[in-house]
């Protein structure tokens, strides 16, 4: 037997296959592998048929360190068995020559926890960071504990050698707590004919505990330039560049204890510093209130100064105690000031002494505790002016009393002239205030993008109308389908055959089929002739069922099931289906198109209404893809409340910056929007609270606490939005736009529009005989009533010009507007951009922002200078 040639190319391509297939089932290893450049430091981790699935955790080395140097991968086939490799290339760095042993240690791979085995190299050569001397130097290496001293990280390096750092500083600085390291300073001096750089990096820091303490290196990855690579001439000779890891010592630092015992009033504090105490007023009245101010600045551990000691004051003083201000340098942690204000509110009159104040500090210079002493301060409080000669004084000791003055017409008669009467001045309520945040949370709808997507929802009630006269006219032509009572009895005769099948002597079952055999051709009659079936086996098989019925001992013949079975099949093929498509015949579309004739007929004027509403809708565009913002959807846990007590405690920087991280999460919180415009008018920043008080007002412009806020603002910023104008102020106009917000009006159209399909609907359902009842005038109220109602909120909507796009951005304050984003060309064109103009952001790029303004006009502009009236900024 010959062996099938054709089979021949399917083997082979299993038996590869199968081959390629085996590495697979091959165990996993990690090991240790010389990179084969000729040098024992430059080794490779190896992961064969597996891979890392995290960085390996290298063992601590006590003479080298390892270097990354990268990744590759690599995949070998050898007599069809297939290998893969992933190899993790180091160098190691050593500073004296050597043998290096890696103890073995475990590795995560894609296949499980795998150990690598104990690797010694070859005989190691220090590379070119021998020549580098890193140092860590404490100024002082005894210091009091808290005392802040003077900490360097000095690299010593040949001139020709160095290239760059890698990467930055790493450094471990606990337990102290210390600054970032400042900017590196560099020298240069001649040693043995050759130039060194001296680079030293310095920061401070302090020990919070005593004791003795050795401090962690410093480790920083730097680049070295070793000369030409070898193996290239003239121009096309490389820099040779090598990647090594500083190491420093480990300082030792000797911490002094405190001397104790400490004094009672002893803050924390180490370090130099100085007291101030300022009283204003010194002379006030009952009522008015004096700021007791103490000020403690000076270089020490601020990290650890909670603050200032309580102080005494008199029962007769209300004592009020705003928050703390605590300021450092920038970017330093030990230099800084302490700032605490007590407001003391007096109820009575009388001369009051304000108590000697005293707290400790340690100075490390001299390691004594210094006493810093505030001497005593008199303040005097008057009485408040009450009525013209009187004076409200609190205690009835102190009351002054008077003697009544004689009215006006007395004094004149006494005086002989007629009395001259003044009318007193109105009394005008208080003005240029802001109100009060608002306490709950609420979202705005996002409006649509334009008024085409307002159009296209609007078009989906009469879409399902539509698709509901069509369903009619369907149940219509189904019907009056003239075949369907023979269809419906052609699909009962299979059940009667099944039936006769179980028992052919059931005379019920015969007299069954009959009925439907009759009605499926037709035959209306209860007991029709053999003569009226056609000709053939229909004639035939109803003479056998009327010969079985009413000739006594005739069964019907053995074939006539079958026989029956066959000619249903035959009369099921010869009677077509429904015809679907004479739902569009007049005779099932009319009824509905007579009833809208009339209907225009008698009433033209809403035709033409319709029509002009439809054009209108036409034009709109439709919303936005992101629907419609759910207006009960919670805030982040707690976020107002805690802005609230923020801003209650006088902490207007601390409420800005969790409202900002409200709207960054909701940014059609339009209580927020609002909150947050008071929170930056509280610190006079009312340029940018105007733009965020515009945003609530376009998100929820209903709100009278909202145009309040708004509206003062704006005076206090100099701009008005010339988009919104329409929608400002309390002219008739005006207040009809602020009925609803843009993404209200929005829903208004949508409802407009869902009554007119309604007004549509009514006449629909009543030319099909589905309502009885006279709907026409009905139909017609809805009809007019939604293309009023859908005209109305369009007029509302166009108050809001650009603001009612999602996409819509306020420049809160006066810039440039560019050609292309960037400020360093300065041939390019630009245009002034002032503030409180509204634009539709397009495009982003590296912090700026393309913008569209109604008048066409596009161009660039830095996103800090906007306020997105709907969506969040990219960075604020």
């Amino acid at each position: 037997m010959r062996f099938p040639l054709h089979l021949f190319p399917t083997l082979a391509a299993l038996l590869f296959c199968t081959l390629a297939a085996l590495p697979e089932a091959l165990a996993q290893r990690v090991f240790w592998a010389d990179s084969g450049t000729g040098d024992p430091a430059d080794i490779q981790l190896v992961f064969e048929n597996c891979s890392p699935s995290t960085a390996p955790s290298l063992p601590e080395l006590t003479e080298a360190t390892l270097n990354y140097r990268g990744q590759s991968s690599q995949t070998q086939i050898i007599n069809f068995s297939r290998t893969s490799l992933v190899v993790l290339s180091y160098r190691l760095q050593i500073r004296t020559p050597g043998q290096v042993t890696i103890p073995s240690f475990a590795v995560q791979t894609n296949e499980g926890e795998l150990s690598v085995p104990t690797y010694t190299t070859g005989s190691v050569q220090p590379g070119p960071e021998a020549d580098i001397k890193a140092r860590l130097t404490p100024r002082k290496t005894t210091v009091w504990a808290g005392e802040v001293f003077p900490l360097v990280y000095s690299i010593d390096v040949a001139r020709r050698h160095f290239s760059n750092f890698a990467e930055a500083i790493q450094w471990d600085a606990a337990p102290l707590v210390a600054e970032d390291w400042a900017d590196p300073a560099a020298t240069e001096s001649m040693q043995s004919g050759e130039s060194r750089l001296h680079i030293g990096f310095a920061t401070r820091a302090y020990a919070q505990a005593p004791g003795a303490l050795r401090l962690n290196p410093v480790r920083q990855l730097v680049t070295l330039n070793l000369g030409l690579a070898p193996g290239g001439f003239g121009f096309f000779q490389q820099q040779r560049l090598e990647q090594v890891t500083l190491t420093t010592n480990q300082a030792e630092l000797n911490v002094q204890p405190l001397p104790l015992p400490a004094p009672a009033n002893y803050i924390g504090a180490v370090g130099d510093f100085t007291l101030e105490s300022k009283v204003v007023p010194q002379a006030g009245t009952v009522g008015e209130p004096i700021t007791w101010t103490l000020t403690l600045s000076g270089t020490g551990n601020w990290p650890d100064i909670a603050g200032l000691p309580p102080r005494t004051v008199s029962a007769d003083f209300q004592a009020l105690q705003p928050p703390a201000k605590r300021k450092l340098d920038d970017k330093k942690l030990f230099d800084g000031t302490l700032t605490e204000d007590v407001v003391l509110i007096p109820t009575r009159p009388g001369t009051y002494t304000l108590e000697a104040f005293e707290i400790h500090t340690f100075d490390p210079e001299s390691g004594r505790y210094q006493t810093h002493h505030i001497a005593e301060t008199t303040i005097t409080v008057t009485a408040a002016p009450t009525a013209a000669g009187s004076t409200n004084v609190g205690s009835p000791t102190s009351v002054t009393h008077s003697e009544p003055s004689p009215p006006p017409d007395a004094a004149a008669r006494l005086s002989g002239t007629a009395p001259v009467l003044e009318p007193p001045e109105i009394a005008e309520p208080p003005q240029g205030l802001i109100r009060e945040p608002i306490a709950t949370g609420r979202l705005a709808r996002l409006p649509a993008d334009s008024l085409g997507q307002v159009a296209t929802r609007a078009a989906i009630p009469f879409g399902a109308v539509l698709t509901t006269w069509l369903a009619l006219a369907v149940r219509r032509a189904r019907k009056h389908d003239p075949l369907r009572p023979r269809r419906e009895a052609l699909a009962q005769v299979p059940a009667a055959i099944a039936a006769l099948r179980e028992n052919q002597n059931s005379a019920q079952a015969l007299l069954t089929w009959q009925r439907f055999a009759a009605r499926a051709h037709g035959l209306a009659h209860a007991a029709p002739t053999v003569s009226e079936f056609p000709e053939g086996q229909w004639r035939a098989l109803w003479a056998d069922s009327e010969r079985a019925l009413y000739r006594e001992k005739t069964p019907l013949p053995s074939d006539w099931l079958a026989r029956a079975e066959a000619a249903h099949a035959s009369l099921a093929k010869e009677i077509p289906g429904t015809a679907w498509a004479s739902a569009f015949r007049k005779a099932n579309l009319l009824p509905w198109l007579t009833a809208l004739a009339l209907a225009l007929v008698v009433n033209p004027h809403s035709a033409h209404a319709g029509d002009a509403s439809d054009r209108r809708r036409g034009d709109d565009p439709a919303p936005n893809k992101s629907g419609l913002a759910p207006a009960d959807s919670a805030l982040p846990a707690n976020a107002n409340q805690h802005a609230q007590a923020a801003y209650t405690a006088g902490d207007f920087v601390e409420a800005e910056a969790l409202w900002r991280a409200t709207i960054a999460a909701q940014p059609s919180d339009w209580t927020a929007r609002h909150n947050l415009a008071l929170a930056l008018a509280q610190q006079d920043r009312w340029a940018e609270a105007a733009a965020h008080a515009t945003a609530a007002f376009v998100q929820n412009p209903k709100s009278e606490v909202t145009r309040w806020n708004l509206a003062l603002a704006q005076s206090k910023a100099g701009y008005t939005p010339a988009e919104i104008a329409p929608a400002l102020g309390d002219g008739l106009r005006a207040r009809f736009a602020q009925l609803a917000s843009p993404s209200g009006w929005d829903c208004v159209i949508i409802g407009g529009a869902s009554l007119v399909a309604l007004a549509l609907l009514l006449p629909l359902l009543r030319a099909y005989g589905l309502l009885r009842r006279a709907i026409n005038p009905p139909a017609l109220v809805l009809g007019i009533c939604g293309i009023l109602l859908a005209a109305l909120a369009l007029f509302g909507r166009s108050h809001y010009g650009l603001a009612a796009h999602p996409q819509a951005a306020l420049v809160w304050r006066t810039g440039t507007l560019y050609s292309i984003p960037t400020e360093a060309d300065i041939t390019q064109q630009s245009a002034p951009l002032s503030a409180g103009t509204i634009g539709i952001t397009e495009k982003t790029f590296l912090g700026w922002v393309q913008l569209r303004f109604s008048n066409g006009q596009t161009g660039w502009t830095r996103d800090t200078e906007l306020v997105r009236l709907w969506t969040a900024a990219s960075d604020h």
